[in-house]
This record gives structure tokens, sequence and C-alpha cells, in this order.
């Protein structure tokens, strides 16, 4: 389950899952997956919490744009 993966684990997941098809990627649950790893990250005090609040925060702007563009813009980040 993804709320019981640590930080690292997290980035791990939403890198495979940002991997998938286009037709097997969902932005929305790809932003869900940052929200939690922003959350996981600032309960864990982890090193990279502002950063990875900074990638959901962006990616959160971004929702709205094209599916190809939002998964690019995760894999980028």
């Amino acid at each position: 389950m993804v709320t019981n993966a640590s930080p690292g684990n997290l980035v791990g997941r939403i890198l495979a899952y940002a991997s998938r098809p286009l037709t097997e990627f969902n932005k929305y649950e790809a932003l869900e997956m940052l929200e939690t790893l922003q959350n996981k990250a600032t309960v864990a005090k982890h090193d990279k919490t502002t950063y990875y609040q900074l990638v959901y925060q962006t990616a959160k702007e971004k929702v709205e744009t094209s599916k190809s563009q939002f998964k690019s813009l995760v894999m980028h980040l």
C-alpha cells in the first residue's frame, strides 16, 4: 500500500507509475501519489521535504495540462 511506504519508496513507485503507457496513466492518481509523498516526507522530516512540497505544488498547478504533458512533467520532477 502506498500510504505505508517511505518517501524513498514512494519516489520509486511514482516513477514506475509514470513509466506506464499513456493509456494506463491517470494524472489525478499521479497527483495523489505526489501529495502522499509530500505528506510522508513532512511527517518523517525527510531531508527533501521542501523539494517534494514544491514538486507537488507544481504538479497541482499543471494538472489541467494534457495527460502526456503532465506525465512528462512528473517524470522530470
